[in-house]
């Protein structure tokens, strides 16, 4: 994909193609402005513009797709949750070509591509339905911009290989505490810090990575979550995943014994490593001063949870976890949601969802405390 080239007199320069909605055919653009981003509006106002010659019936999936992501999406969504919407094009290009029209694509042809993924592909279930909330977002803007009038993807089956059985989602109370303990008299590593913060906490992988020790603020107690380390493409600091991620999450006593007594040791070894300026010192990484990676704390994981006698989990159980133990503590939901950095409450609950005994005997007790106060009277 060209980029706009920046000219010696400080303004950019940028080719681009709009497809005619008259004769079919690609017409080279060229566009000066002051910034690049000004530069990008004006290709996307053009394929707008252009989209908007065109009748429903000879509308296209893929080059509406791309429009709703430029007009949409970049910019307002993080580097993952864009990489699912990559991934969401490349497979509806596979299976459905570049051709076919929006208008084309009924509930049985939509169903068809989910089974295809789902079935034929054996796809996590959980990969199929992601795919499926991208597209179906997409199919709603069509309805909203006058080129479809039903949705194919309502009512869709999200099919897919139930992966219940090779990772576990969450953590039970006493599963959190054994695997704590194992994971707090383990060596020094960056791993172990990581996995200590994402208990706690429900940080995401990539929030927890990108902390410096100016993130925690111990005389008020909390941490500020404003940012996420790229580590599988820039190797930088990028935006959170949504902005309703940027966060101050409240820090527990325990885990900020833990963190002083490691930034302590690390500024007395010289361990907290300059990675790119004197103003960037990354509080968790490897020997070579980077980040570690998620498959790496993954790896720790797989080996702790082997000591401590649980059931292997990834570093996302932790968030899950989280929102039992806030549950289970009795935190309405709004300031689960809060703490976590989650978009709506709605996200929060699907966290929720997976019941387990604790919670489940928590709210049983609370129901019949409420109706035994109501046949007293009292």
């Amino acid at each position: 994909m060209a980029k706009p080239k920046k000219l010696k007199n400080g303004m950019y320069s940028y080719r681009f193609k709009v497809k005619s909605p008259i004769s079919g055919k690609w017409i080279d653009k060229y566009t000066t402005q002051f910034t690049a981003q000004q530069c990008y509006d004006i290709e996307i106002k053009a394929k707008n513009d252009a989209l908007m010659g065109i009748s429903p019936e000879k509308m296209l999936l893929i080059p509406f797709f791309d429009l709703w992501v430029d007009t949409f999406k970049k910019g307002t969504v993080g580097y993952e949750h864009l990489g699912k919407i990559k991934a969401t094009r490349k497979s509806l290009v596979e299976f459905f070509g570049l051709e076919i029209s929006l208008k084309a694509i009924d509930r049985i042809k939509y169903q068809r591509w989910l089974n295809h993924m789902g079935i034929e592909l054996n796809l996590a279930k959980k990969t199929v339905s992601d795919k499926h909330k991208i597209a179906k977002a997409m199919f709603t803007e069509a309805i909203d911009s006058g080129y479809l009038f039903q949705n194919p993807a309502n009512k869709a089956k999200v099919v897919g290989r139930d992966t219940t059985g090779e990772r576990k989602k969450t953590l039970t109370p006493d599963e959190w505490l054994t695997l704590k303990e194992v994971i707090l008299t383990s060596e020094d590593s960056a791993s172990k810090y990581i996995s200590l913060v994402m208990m706690y906490l429900g940080t995401r992988f990539q929030e927890t990575t990108g902390l410096t020790k100016n993130d925690f603020d111990f005389k008020n107690h909390v941490l500020s979550v404003d940012k996420a380390f790229d580590y599988k493409r820039t190797k930088k600091n990028t935006t959170t995943k949504t902005v309703n991620s940027v966060r101050m999450v409240d820090l527990p006593s325990d885990l900020e014994t833990i963190i002083k007594d490691y930034i302590a040791k690390s500024e007395q070894s010289k361990k907290v490593v300059n990675l790119h300026s004197a103003k960037q010192e990354y509080l968790f990484t490897n020997e070579f001063g980077v980040p570690i990676t998620n498959k790496a704390l993954n790896k720790y994981l797989e080996k702790k949870c082997k000591i401590a006698g649980i059931p292997k989990i990834t570093s996302h159980a932790f968030r899950h976890a989280r929102v039992d133990l806030l549950v289970l503590a009795g935190s309405d939901m709004i300031y689960t949601q809060k703490q976590l950095g989650h978009k709506d409450a709605s996200v929060t609950l699907q966290y929720y969802s997976t019941l387990n005994k604790e919670i489940r005997e928590k709210n049983k007790r609370i129901t019949e405390e409420f109706f035994k106060n109501i046949e007293s009277g009292s």
